[in-house]
């Protein structure tokens, strides 16, 4: 394999563990005061938000697709597991593409990724401290502050009714 294809196959397997860890974070529902709040993390910040946009994986879509067809998790017990590799076999298989043994290792790290990323996201409280992904752009940083300031006047707003 030259030297090209392994640069390809190395970014293209970052971009993809990425975009995978970034739609598991924004899966989690962080922990919160109010118990009865269960929106994830993309319904609490909105599409077109830094932390709601996900990395480009052009050319590699078509491991997005099988992977989200497949299915981003298995069932570990109590909790959420990465899929296993007789559903990606069994996957692959049943549905007749033309899969390669790389792309099968994409999708268990996808999963994998996601997986850890919603456990992960999950353990934050509401305020995030740790995002797989930011797009930083004059569009998503516009998005950004009108959050946050209209986070702020619901603050304001709750304080002043609390103290009445």
């Amino acid at each position: 394999m030259g030297n090209e294809s392994r640069k390809f196959y190395s970014t293209g397997r970052d971009r993809l563990r990425l975009w995978a860890s970034q739609i598991g974070w924004m899966h989690s529902v962080p922990k919160r005061a109010r118990k009865d709040d269960n929106r994830n993390r993309y319904e609490q910040y909105g599409e077109g938000h830094p932390y709601t946009c996900t990395p480009e994986i052009r050319g590699l879509e078509y491991l997005a697709t099988a992977v989200q067809e497949l299915g981003l998790v298995g069932q570990g017990g109590m909790s959420i597991s990465p899929t296993s590799w007789q559903e990606i076999e069994s996957y692959i298989r049943l549905t007749g593409s033309w899969l390669s043994s790389w792309d099968a290792q994409m999708l268990m790290d996808m999963s994998r990724a996601y997986v850890n990323w919603r456990n992960k996201g999950s353990e934050q409280s509401d305020i995030a401290d740790d995002v797989p992904y930011i797009e930083r752009n004059e569009e998503t940083l516009a998005a950004m502050q009108t959050h946050l300031m209209d986070s702020r006047d619901r603050s304001a707003e709750l304080a002043s009714q609390a103290t009445k």
